[in-house]
């Protein structure tokens, strides 16, 4: 927005064209002086005409337009008599005169209204921060800072008045401000795209450790239980038929309780790599078998990635929103941002009443088990009671490690 005013104002200096124009006019009136010939008196009246086309065409201010369409009257009304003068031979007094006068006082006008090339500079510089937008190379930026510096050096040499001057100074130095915020923000979103690929690079040689572990496991389970089916049928074999069948029915009953289970945790864990999915594998309460453990492992692993991602999430909706906050331009947008800015904050606060919940849960399997202990008679915990208590106890430290990263 703000270049586009600073490129609308610079059409108000633009007077090459009447300069020019002017020049030409100045020409031919020493030529009708020199030559005395009607060609001339006829050429500078054409001239004059289209430098009144040319003021109206021309994107200076409607005040210096007034101005300079009355200062050419002037001039052509005192060039008539001057023509007619030479053109029958009389006195010319070294081409001296009131439109002489009325010339200076034009060039005059167009001085302090011209700035040499200007707009060309400005477009310039416009090219070069699409240049920057389109490839994010940090070379175009310098080169909007020279042209920048360049077009500031122009301004002040210029004779155009102190007002002006001012104006057009304060419109580049806001491009500046505002184009310079725009490459810290592109550099911050640089960064944070590297550290979310840098944490991916580390999260997925861990998932993938685990899933390789998982089938390394759910392998040696069906190894086993291959073992002890063939051991079995062995046995089996010098009993009765009824006996073998039975043998085969539990072993085909451990199989799929023991392998279901591993493959739903190598298929969590696959999609863990990919996605962050909403399901979860069911788990007994208070089991202590091997599978169980793992899933709930597992399990608590996908949370970690869940609330990971979630947290995430929310931080680059309250920097988008931050950033919008800070490119608004009115109160309207400015509101907007704020209301984006506070769903995101809603949703940090809402992961962290989810963490604190789960504390909550830990601690209250924390004093069951006490008080079991409590009850117990010979005052001595068992194994189990006391693996229910690490268990919490690092569940714990696990939430108050995240809930403190996150604060």
């Amino acid at each position: 927005d703000t270049v586009h005013e600073l490129e609308d104002r610079a059409g108000n200096f633009k007077a090459g064209r009447l300069y020019l124009q002017l020049l030409q006019i100045r020409r031919s009136e020493k030529d009708l002086g020199l030559r005395r010939e009607a060609l001339y008196r006829d050429r500078v009246r054409g001239l004059i005409a289209e430098f009144r086309d040319l003021i109206g065409s021309s994107e200076l201010y409607p005040e210096v337009k007034d101005a300079l369409l009355a200062e050419i009257e002037v001039y052509a009304g005192a060039f008539e008599p001057y023509a007619r003068d030479v053109l029958a031979g009389g006195d010319l007094r070294g081409g001296k005169g009131p439109f002489r006068d009325s010339a200076h006082r034009l060039e005059d006008m167009l001085e302090a209204h011209y700035v040499p090339d200007l707009e060309t500079n400005i477009l310039q510089l416009r090219r070069r921060e699409k240049d920057y937008l389109l490839r994010g190379a940090g070379e175009y930026v310098q080169m909007v800072q020279r042209i920048a510096d360049s077009i500031r050096g122009q301004i002040a040499i210029s004779p155009i008045s102190g007002p002006d001057k001012t104006l057009l100074s304060g419109l580049l130095a806001d491009y500046g401000r505002d184009f310079n915020a725009l490459v810290a923000q592109n550099d911050r979103i640089a960064d944070l795209d590297a550290a979310m690929r840098d944490a991916a690079a580390h999260i997925t040689p861990l998932v993938k450790a685990n899933a390789d572990a998982a089938d390394r496991l759910a392998a040696l389970k069906r190894a086993e239980i291959a073992d002890t089916s063939r051991e079995s049928s062995r046995l089996n074999l010098l009993v009765a038929l009824g006996a073998t069948l039975l043998g085969i029915f539990f072993a085909i009953a451990i199989t799929s309780r023991i392998v279901r289970p591993v493959r739903e945790m190598a298929g969590l864990l696959d999609r863990l790599t990919h996605e962050s999915p909403k399901e979860r594998i069911a788990t007994v309460r208070g089991g202590r078998d091997e599978i169980n453990a793992m899933a709930k492992s597992v399990n608590t692993m996908a949370d970690h990635r869940a609330t990971f991602v979630n947290w995430w999430q929310a931080s680059m909706d309250e920097a988008i929103a931050l950033r919008d906050m800070h490119e608004a331009k009115d109160v309207a947008a400015t509101q907007e941002a704020a209301e984006e800015l506070r769903v995101a904050s809603l949703s940090k606060v809402q992961q962290l009443n989810g963490i604190r919940g789960r504390v909550d849960a830990s601690a209250t399997r924390i004093l069951e088990v006490a008080s079991r202990l409590r009850a117990t008679r010979s005052g001595t915990a068992t194994e189990r009671d006391a693996a229910v208590l690490e268990q919490a106890a690092r569940g714990i430290q696990t939430l108050m490690t995240v809930t403190a990263e996150k604060a």
